[in-house]
């Protein structure tokens, strides 16, 4: 004998079925980066299956043309490269992208009426699963707190490079390779030391550099092209050469040899 299938039934199998191509937040992967990020759109696959109720699997589609998310306003940004294989998280829309990916961003009319639907969605980088975490001191190639704020670049690599906001207020810049800094002028003021160790460190100033600190040390060779003017006392060694004179060995003012440095 057959039951009677009530309408509260009725209504939540409805919904149930309805709600299955209501696409709201899912986790993907990258599985194409479009034009080297110029146009800022990916091809992504959600990485969460479809489960079927009769206990099959199926992978969720490849979603295209879709734009992602840089920290950014018309004026300012800041990028970074996305790969194949990173993950992102997907943002659907509550209605239609078609006319808004073609568009300024101003306002557009959708050119149908689907709403939520899984091709309309923006990526967001940056989130990751608990084993890929990048925020594990062990897979940074420099010594990393999870205390710190940092921007860096080739996470875990010889190339690894960082500029570090210490929680004690320090700043730190790291890298293994060349540091380049191009300006018009320059100045720096230290309270206390400045002490610059390095392979190669280059300063373009187009017009002036002027360094303000009760002690400087430079550790590596310096070469100088121009003039140079000091003021104050220079001492080479243990020699100050504000007094550092040679007798003239012939007695006379004439040129010629000169003897020991006195």
């Amino acid at each position: 004998m057959s039951r009677e299938t009530s309408m509260q039934e009725l209504l939540n199998n409805s919904f149930a079925y309805h709600m299955q191509n209501v696409y709201t937040a899912i986790p993907a992967i990258v599985v194409t980066v479009r034009n080297d990020l110029e146009d800022m759109t990916l091809d992504v696959q959600p990485t969460l299956n479809i489960k079927n109720k009769n206990g099959s699997i199926e992978e969720r589609p490849v979603v295209l043309n879709v734009p992602f998310q840089f920290p950014s306003s018309s004026t300012a940004a800041f990028t970074f490269p996305i790969n194949v294989g990173d993950s992102v998280l997907l943002i659907f829309s509550m209605r239609g992208l078609d006319t808004w990916k073609r568009g300024t961003g101003r306002q557009v009319t959708p050119t149908d009426f689907r709403k939520f639907d899984k091709k309309d969605c923006f990526a967001i980088p940056g989130i990751h699963t608990i084993s890929n975490s990048i925020n594990d001191p062990q897979k940074r190639f420099w010594p990393h707190s999870t205390l710190d704020a940092v921007l860096v670049n080739n996470i875990g690599t010889s190339q690894e490079n960082e500029v570090r906001l210490k929680a004690s207020g320090d700043v730190i810049v790291n890298t293994q390779q060349n540091v380049e800094v191009n300006c018009n002028n320059a100045t720096v003021t230290a309270q206390s030391d400045i002490t610059m160790t390095c392979a190669n460190f280059s300063l373009d100033a187009s017009a002036s550099i002027t360094i303000t600190s009760p002690s400087t040390t430079w550790i590596g060779d310096i070469n100088q092209t121009g003039d140079y003017t000091q003021t104050g006392t220079y001492t080479l060694g243990v020699v100050n050469m504000n007094l550092h004179t040679h007798p003239i060995l012939s007695g006379s003012s004439a040129p010629g040899p000169t003897g020991t440095p006195q």
